[in-house]
């Protein structure tokens, strides 16, 4: 971990804080991840070929938006302690803005879902590495410049 804070020191402040960016965000898709794998392969199976791809879809669908909820919610906690500064809204309006910009970086990333399963075919693993891959991008901005103060 010593090795990680003092290559950060070396960067500019702007690129330290996309790097811990990156970190937390990279935390809350581990979480996201074991989560749509515990659902996809106990409660609600979703990895199966044979499901056929609408299937496939709508029950990897209902895994994301399951793990969406507790992955966001760990991000959150993370991007305040480690990330960016609260303070430019009061708690909860900061807590509404979180998951109204994470909701809104979520439906490209279901559609990317819905593409990579439904017209590619592809394997729901590859699906769900793409899911947030998609929300990523555009969650940092918003959270850097409309919700947090720094």
């Amino acid at each position: 971990m010593q090795a990680v804070e003092d290559l950060l020191k070396r960067l500019p402040a702007w690129a330290q804080q996309f790097s811990r960016y990156l970190l937390c965000g990279g935390t809350a898709f581990l979480i996201h991840w074991v989560i749509v794998n515990l659902l996809g392969h106990t409660l609600n199976p979703a990895f199966a070929e044979q499901l056929g791809d609408q299937l496939r879809f709508e029950r990897s669908a209902l895994n994301n938006s399951c793990a969406f909820l507790i992955s966001n919610t760990v991000a959150y906690l993370l991007n305040v302690r480690f990330v960016f500064e609260s303070g430019r809204h009061q708690r909860r309006t900061e807590v509404g803005l979180f998951f109204i910009a994470s909701a809104i970086g979520f439906f490209p990333a279901l559609y990317s879902l819905d593409f990579i399963i439904r017209t590619l075919s592809l394997n729901t693993h590859v699906a769900n590495l793409g899911f947030p891959a998609v929300a990523a991008v555009g969650n940092f901005f918003a959270r850097k410049f409309l919700i947090f103060r720094r």
